[in-house]
């Protein structure tokens, strides 16, 4: 199970079909329908009720859903999380003898110096 089966998941839950979940992901019907069947697979359930059209999930189908959407929102903030890294402001008190020598050691990595 990985990312890409998850975000197919939530595509075809979405737009209520595996034709409309296919188109806007560019893959072929067939694709989608193999993502699917191997997350089902690797589960032990089925996950959607095909007997009708449109496909509609099983309450399986809507657990994994709510966890698949909780996966995704983790995955695509990570992006978010490494762009931030250490940035941001800080204040820094300190006797001004000590504060010189710590500023000469920053190599120039500071904005807005107070007395």
């Amino acid at each position: 199970m990985g990312i890409r089966e998850l975000r197919t998941l939530v595509h075809v839950a979405d737009r209520g079909s595996l034709s409309r979940a296919a188109e806007t992901l560019s893959l072929s019907i067939p694709a989608v329908s193999s993502q699917i069947a191997a997350l089902e697979r690797e589960l032990g359930t089925p996950l959607f009720d095909r007997s009708r059209k449109p496909a509609r999930l099983l309450p399986a189908g809507e657990r994994v859903l709510s966890r698949a959407r909780d996966v995704l929102a983790l995955y695509d903030g990570l992006g978010d999380a490494a762009d931030k890294g250490l940035a941001g402001g800080f204040t820094l008190g300190s006797i001004l003898g000590f504060m010189a020598a710590v500023i000469g050691g920053l190599g120039g990595n500071i904005i807005d110096v107070v007395h």
